[in-house]
Order: structure tokens, then C-alpha cells, then sequence
């Protein structure tokens, strides 16, 4: 009977094992690991940024009364929804990964490691920290072993190719806004725009490397780096490597379902003033 019994809760036991390595990860898992792992407030940021790119180019001389461009920074809280980007990602990891899969994720994140790295990326992402990586770039990438280890875990993370994603979507999406804003009779062309930006490609995604290199080594400087390599190691791992490249697409869907649905309604906000 014992041994029977054993077997039959062995049986059980394997059964449920099974059923949780398979069955996709719940709404809760998701959003903890999101949250965590710093992705939620990334996405916040979102329409800041694209804010920025609005301001520098009023500063830069750009032809926009300031009405107009009061209505196009009003516009992005109105279309730009970090909502809408979240749940895409969150609806995408749900598909990508497996409860279990997101649970050895949130081991990591609630572990004393992961929670001083992700402390130190929180500390990095303070405005303040950020002109410090510019003031100290010539320094901080002398730092040879330090400059190789950003290099791979951007590598890992996928770090440039999301960053190159949301520049150009971002100036694509200045771009039309401040064109529509300006004439909005007119046809709305980006062809110009993309040959520009595919002329200049490879040298953004340098600038843009580099930039993520010493950023990398700044934010992590007082980290040692036998902790790194802990951490350079939880990168490279299967589930992670399936996190990151499942962010890094599903990102690139939403900003761009995001900005064509903008980009439609500015049209309409625009033709609809000039009357």
C-alpha cells in the first residue's frame, strides 16, 4: 500500500510538474516580472520621450506656432497610451513563456542579486545620472574589462536593437506630427524620412552601442564584477534570452501600431482647426 501509494503521489507529482512547464504563464506572473525587471516603468517613459523630441525640434527652429504645438504635446497623452504598449508585451510573454519559466524569472528578480542590479537601474535611469554618462563617457569606457562586459550583455539584452527601434519610431512619429501640424491638407510622405534614416543607419547604431556601453559601465561600476558574470550568466540563459527577444519585438509592434493610430488622428485634429 505505501509503496503504491508512492508511486501513485510520484505519478501526481510529475503530472502537475508537467501541466506547469506547459501551460502558459497567468496574467499575475506577467505583470510581476514586468514590474520588476524595471519593463513597466520603461514603458511610462514612453510618451516623455517622444515630448523631447517635440521640444528639441521647436528648439531647433522649426516652423510650429505655439498653439500647434501645445496641441501636438497635448495629443501624445491622448494616443501615445503606455497602457495600451504594456498590455501588447504582457499579452505577448503570456503566449512566449511558460508559468514556470516565469516563476524561475521572478526567483531571480526577487533575489538579493537581482534586486541590487535592478536598484542600480533605477539609480541610472535619474536624469541627472544620465548627463554624468555624458560628462564622464571619454573615462568610463577605458575601463576595458568593464567596456567588454557592457558590450555583451547588450548583446544579451538586445539593448541597441530596442533602442534603435523606438529612435526610429520616435522620429517618425515627430516627423509626421510636425508635418500634418503644419499642413495638414497635405498628403503625408515619411519616404524622405526613412532614406534619410536607412542612409544613416549604421552610424546611429554605432553612436548608439557606444552610448549603451558606457551607460552600462556607469550603472553598474559598484557592482563587482564576479556579480556581474552572475548576472552576465542569467542573461544568456534560454528563459531570458526568450524574455528579451520577445520584448524587443512585441516593443517594436506596439510603438508601431501606436504611432500609425496617432498619426491618423492627428490628421484629423489638424484638418479640423485649419477650417
Amino acid at each position: 500500500m505505501i509503496k503504491n501509494g508512492f508511486a501513485a503521489g510520484f505519478t501526481l507529482a510529475l503530472y502537475f510538474a508537467a501541466n506547469l512547464a506547459f501551460a502558459s504563464a497567468s496574467q499575475s506572473s506577467i505583470d510581476q516580472v514586468m514590474a520588476l525587471s524595471g519593463l513597466t516603468e520603461q514603458v511610462k517613459q514612453y510618451p516623455e520621450q517622444i515630448k523631447v523630441g517635440f521640444q528639441q525640434a521647436k528648439q531647433q527652429g522649426t516652423a510650429i506656432s505655439d498653439t500647434e504645438f501645445q496641441a501636438l504635446i497635448d495629443s501624445v497623452d491622448q494616443y501615445i497610451s503606455p497602457t495600451s504598449i504594456h498590455d501588447q508585451i504582457r499579452n505577448s510573454l503570456q503566449k512566449s513563456l511558460s508559468e514556470e519559466e516565469a516563476l524561475h524569472l521572478l526567483e531571480w528578480y526577487r533575489s538579493p542579486l537581482g534586486k541590487e542590479i535592478t536598484q542600480a537601474e533605477e539609480l541610472a535611469s535619474d536624469p541627472n545620472e544620465q548627463t554624468k554618462v555624458m560628462e564622464l563617457a571619454a573615462e568610463l569606457i577605458k575601463d576595458n574589462e568593464r567596456a567588454a562586459l557592457a558590450k555583451r550583455l547588450d548583446r544579451l539584452v538586445g539593448a541597441t536593437d530596442m533602442t534603435m527601434g523606438i529612435y526610429e519610431y520616435s522620429s517618425i512619429a515627430v516627423f509626421s506630427a510636425l508635418t500634418t501640424a503644419m499642413n495638414p491638407s497635405a498628403p503625408l510622405n515619411i519616404a524622405p524620412l526613412r532614406a534619410q534614416m536607412s542612409a544613416n543607419a549604421a552610424q546611429t547604431r554605432s553612436q548608439i552601442e557606444q552610448l549603451i556601453t558606457v551607460s552600462y559601465i556607469h550603472t553598474y561600476k559598484h557592482i563587482d564584477l564576479a556579480k556581474m558574470k552572475k548576472y552576465e550568466a542569467f542573461l544568456a540563459e534560454p528563459t531570458t534570452t526568450k524574455l528579451n527577444r520577445t520584448v524587443t519585438t512585441s516593443m517594436k509592434q506596439a510603438l508601431e501600431t501606436s504611432i500609425s493610430n496617432w498619426a491618423e488622428s492627428l490628421a484629423h485634429i489638424f484638418k479640423e482647426k485649419s477650417k
